[in-house]
């Protein structure tokens, strides 16, 4: 699975090969693809979850085998951030909204938790001001962890700042 872009029309679009066939298969806003894929996760199960914009706002697309459904998260950007996309041990989804966005829009930035079984009922976190990552991860103890301007952890309750590292 791949995100592409068409050189010169600029269309996004999603491409993947199938090993058995040996055929590639493209899909785009046709397919019920959003229109503006940034990154690809395959989950636990095998779902595959598309994260990005769609008409100036966030989204997530998820394909069922044969076809793409697209949810729109609104209030967040014009977009996720490329690559800032995780599932959790719970299995919920994980992204930030990218920079840039844009206030006539009601657009505040936060980072977006997705349950795959209810995307419709999706949580948007502002934990805080401008909240935006760069990358998010997960440790061990089950704490995510979202790293940007400064590194901060959210243990499922509780959003913390980390000052200094322990040990530092």
């Amino acid at each position: 699975w791949f995100t592409a872009r068409d050189s010169q029309t600029g269309v996004k679009f999603v491409v993947c090969h199938d090993p058995v066939t040996d055929q590639w298969a493209q899909f785009d806003e046709s397919d019920g693809l959003m229109e503006g894929a940034a990154s690809l996760l395959v989950t636990h199960n095998g779902d595959v979850w598309a994260a990005g914009g769609h008409h100036g706002e966030v989204a997530t697309s998820r394909f069922d085998g044969e076809n793409w459904s697209t949810q729109v998260h609104p209030g967040m950007s014009h977009s996720t951030r490329p690559y800032v996309f995780l599932q959790a041990a719970d299995g919920h989804l994980w992204m930030s909204a990218d920079i840039g966005w844009d206030a006539s829009r009601n657009q505040h930035g936060g980072l977006l938790e997705v349950d795959p079984l209810f995307p419709e009922g999706s949580t948007r976190h502002a934990p805080w001001r401008d909240a935006s990552a760069y990358a998010v991860g997960q440790s061990t103890d089950g704490v995510l962890w979202f790293g940007g301007g400064r590194l901060r952890s959210f243990d499922g309750t509780t959003w913390s700042l980390l000052s200094q590292p322990r040990g530092l």
